[in-house]
């Protein structure tokens, strides 16, 4: 973490005291803001600049106490022997210190509407003569003062706090490494862009190991803030003036806000409850003819709870609860706050309370709370219900075995088939998802055949079992499943319904039947909106998981990313959602690695794996690996892509996107040299992706095989499989690899004006690098360079990645073979020899004669030379 945290989202303010300090010189510039949104930080900023433009710099800082002395706040910038009771004399003292130094004196003064009269008119007179140029910092909220008379006529500038998306560039900036999307937006939503408040949490937050680095990204564990003493001296600062009659109202908001309006009332008097919000430290909303108070920043009500001796914590729950007692449940998470309450405050409550308290947080994700209410139900009044809400809180959390120990016992309570299929479908999900335990979960939907009577119970353990079995890796057998069923899927329960058209959607992407697959995920979506609210139901963008696949397949790529960006930004606050959260990932993802982003893909995988690890979720972990891997291969870090597939091993294969968990180890191979080796790993991962029918897998590898170097081998393959789907991925994937096969450059650049338009802009460039090579050895220079230069343009576009079509430069490589080509690369990479040999399978004299002929063809006379030409 970076011991100053940089200026971000300030450039507007930064170009505009360039232009003050530019001649002829303005008076000076007052920076207005809340505490904590960087006044002083952009103030010394400021001072830097003027510095450097040839002024002398000083800094002077108004407090309350310099407040009642003459000249107080200003005694730095006079002479020692000034005397503060004689204005004028100071004035001409100060006047003549200053003139004597040759050049203008820059002033930072902090806090000025806490300066003193006195100072004020000296220092005007000083900015009138021409000696000062004023850099003064003032609170939003301070009253009008002697201070105006200085600041009138200076340039203002009003910070604001950060939005969103300035807040995640300052924490990566400060972090010096990419945040989770989840951790983001947590902060944000703590901090509300608050600069100051914000490197406190995250500093809280790291020395608490809630904020961890996992080698890519810095991911947050949700489990609440951590208040730093500087950040419980910063709001006890900002209560400091609230009278003692607001403390109990302010108490009380933090363990129970919101409050009504009549509840505020009794806790403090009308005109307190005004300054409070005066003061901006409480406010007002209004919903349903209902008025609401809550504290006015998030922070307060952290710092005031961190603050709170636990008796006088217990006396204010006890209170707010007999108020609630009074008139009852009115709202419907009423039940939810009393029994909270009732629970810290006596460490006991109502059975029907908790249990309905209970839902109500499971319909709002708060996994933990669930946990909190449902462990102190007597056991004598444990139900379905329960043991359901109790394993759906675990799973979530990442604590699989124990969700399975509530679901088995839930499976065990059930007595009618509604409520046996409930639980046996979640039930195997837990099993098959989070516990990888793949042929135990279709064991437990098989077993439930016998308990079940009536074909409809049959026929939705068959949909489940079909969406497994495609899951683990065989789409078409689970679509066979879902064909053959003697009832419509849309006679399905809704819970079992959405699921199947899930994974009937991802089948069909799968397979290569995308227009069908989108048209299944956009009505599943629509169906799973209208029934939001259903206890049994995940968050309806579930469905656009299934939607970004199909989408990406169909080769509509750029959509498909947006899609999965407006998903995912509906599930990233706490720990809700997180199986969702990982799969938009894990799409997204895989979508910016087909456009050839790489950077953004790695980012993606990146927050993927850091959710699976702190959830347990280890199903999706190869294929995530192997995409980091991969990307960080094209990015040329490869000690990143090594260290992910060092972890790869510890986990099993997922069945879905077969051959995909490969790809991190051939690109690996690929970027450093190593062609035939990474052909050889795609071989193999193109035929698990045909072995199990998985088209648009196999077409993804087929291609990589392609682009390094075999487009003849697998165009026959390619083409087939072109045929068979319908979008435009796969018939540009197979036209490109058909021009790469045939050399034709003409070719080459239509297709690559293909893969631009499909959202592929790696492809593309990649197209035009081999039609400017081709050209180039064809004696056509002016085309060449064009297509170079079209090449470089689309490869920047992506974020510089590296691939060996992209590495051939015509001018250093127009007349190697293939083979030539590899092994100079491979001897650029200071391999020996013997070690070339060995990798490609040849004789060392082989080896050695094709470099003699590459060197004498690039005209150099050893690897260093030969490293220093391919590299250039």
């Amino acid at each position: 973490m970076a011991r100053e945290w940089p200026l971000t989202a300030r450039s507007a303010q930064i170009e505009r005291f360039a232009a003050l300090i530019s001649p002829p010189v303005s008076s000076g510039c007052v920076i207005a803001g809340g505490p904590g949104v960087g006044k002083s930080r952009l103030a010394a900023h400021f001072l830097r600049l003027a510095r450097e433009s040839g002024m002398a710099a000083r800094k002077a800082t108004a407090t309350e106490a310099s407040s009642r002395i003459p000249l107080g706040g200003i005694a730095l910038l006079l002479p020692p022997t000034v005397d503060p009771r004689r204005p004028l004399e100071a004035f001409h003292a100060a006047r003549h210190s200053l003139s004597g130094q040759g050049r203008r004196i820059a002033c930072w003064l902090d806090d000025v509407h806490l300066l003193d009269a006195t100072s004020v008119v000296l220092l005007r007179q000083l900015m009138d003569a021409g000696l000062l140029f004023l850099i003064a910092t003032v609170r939003s909220d301070a009253r009008p003062g002697p201070y105006t008379g200085l600041t009138r006529d200076l340039h203002r500038m009003d910070l604001a706090d950060l939005n969103e998306v300035e807040t995640g560039a300052l924490l990566e900036a400060g972090l010096r490494a990419p945040v989770s999307l989840s951790t983001r937006r947590h902060l944000y939503s703590v901090s509300r862009g608050n600069p100051l408040y914000l490197r406190e949490l995250v500093m809280g937050a790291v020395t608490d190991k809630t904020l961890t680095f996992d080698g890519e990204v810095w991911h947050s564990a949700d489990t609440g803030v951590k208040v730093t003493k500087r950040l419980q001296d910063l709001v006890d600062w900002r209560m400091a003036n609230t009278p003692p009659a607001a403390h109990a109202l302010l108490e009380t908001l933090a363990l129970c806000q919101p409050l009504s309006l009549s509840d505020a009332m009794e806790l403090a008097p009308s005109e307190v409850v005004h300054e409070l919000e005066a003061a901006d430290i409480i406010s007002f909303s209004r919903a349903d003819r209902r008025t609401s108070l809550t504290l006015a920043h998030p922070i307060y009500g952290e710092a005031l709870r961190a603050a709170m001796p636990p008796l006088r914590r217990r006396t204010r729950l006890v209170e707010q609860i007999q108020r609630m007692q009074r008139y009852g449940f009115r709202r419907a998470g009423d039940a939810l706050r009393l029994a909270s309450w009732q629970l810290e405050a006596t460490g006991t409550a109502e059975p029907a309370l908790l249990t309905r308290a209970a839902a109500y947080a499971a319909y709002g994700n708060d996994n933990e709370q669930v946990i909190t209410l449902l462990s102190a139900l007597p056991p004598a009044c444990a139900s379905v219900q329960t043991d359901l809400l109790l394993g759906n809180a675990h799973r979530d959390i990442g604590n699989w075995r124990e969700a399975e120990t509530f679901y088995r016992r839930a499976d065990c309570r059930s007595q009618d088939e509604a409520t046996k299929l409930a639980v046996v479908s979640t039930r195997t999900m837990n099993l098959f998802w989070a516990g990888a335990q793949v042929e135990k979960a279709l064991e437990v939907n098989r077993a439930a055949y016998g308990q079940v009577t009536s074909e409809y119970a049959r026929a939705m353990l068959r949909i489940n079992e079909a969406q497994m079995v495609a899951a683990a890796g065989d789409p078409v057998r689970g679509l066979e499943h879902l064909a053959n069923l003697p009832i419509s899927i849309e006679e399905a329960e809704p819970v079992i319904w959405l699921i199947c058209a899930a994974w009937e959607a991802a089948s069909r992407a799968a397979i290569g039947q995308t227009a069908r697959a989108i048209a299944i995920s956009r009505r599943a979506l629509a169906v799973h909106r209208a029934a939001q609210g259903t206890a049994d139901l995940p968050h309806p963008v579930s469905q656009a998981i299934s939607l970004v696949m199909a989408l990406a397949e169909a080769g509509r790529l750029q959509e498909a990313v947006a899609v999965g960006a407006k998903a995912y930004a509906e599930v990233t606050s706490g720990a809700h959602e997180p199986m969702i959260r990982l799969w938009l990932c894990l799409q997204m993802g895989r979508a910016h690695w087909i456009a050839g982003r790489a950077s953004s893909a790695r980012r993606m995988y990146a927050e993927a794996i850091s959710i699976a690890r702190s959830r347990g979720y280890t199903k999706v972990m190869r294929i995530a690996l192997s995409g980091l891997a991969a990307s960080a291969s094209v990015l040329r870090d490869p000690k990143a892509a090594e260290a992910a597939l060092d972890a790869i091993e510890d986990y099993p294969l997922m069945g879905f996107f077969a051959g995909e968990e490969r790809l991190g180890e051939a690109w690996l191979h690929a970027s450093q040299g190593r062609l035939s080796q990474a052909r050889g790993v795609l071989h193999e991962a193109a035929q698990s992706a045909r072995g199990s029918r998985q088209a648009m897998s196999e077409a993804l590898i087929l291609t990589d095989i392609a682009r390094l170097g075999q487009p003849k081998e697998t165009l026959p393959r390619l083409e087939e499989i072109a045929h068979g789907c319908d979008g435009a991925l796969a018939p540009a994937r197979a036209r490109l690899v058909a021009a790469l096969a045939a050399g034709e450059p003409a070719e080459l650049l239509v297709v690559s004006g293909e893969l631009e338009t499909i959202g592929s802009p790696l492809l593309a460039a990649e197209a035009c690098a081999q039609a400017a090579l081709i050209l180039s050895r064809a004696g056509d220079p002016r085309r060449a360079a064009g297509a170079a230069n079209r090449s470089r343009i689309l490869a920047q576009a992506c974020g510089g990645p590296r691939t060996p079509l992209l590495d051939v430069t015509p001018a250093a490589t127009a007349d190697l073979t293939s083979r030539e080509r590899e092994i100079a690369r491979l001897a650029a990479e200071r391999n020996s020899s013997r070690e070339i040999a060995e990798l490609l399978h040849l004789s060392v004299r082989t080896v050695e004669n094709h470099l003699q002929k590459a060197y004498g063809k690039l005209g150099v006379k050893n690897r260093v030379e030969l490293s220093r030409v391919l590299n250039a």
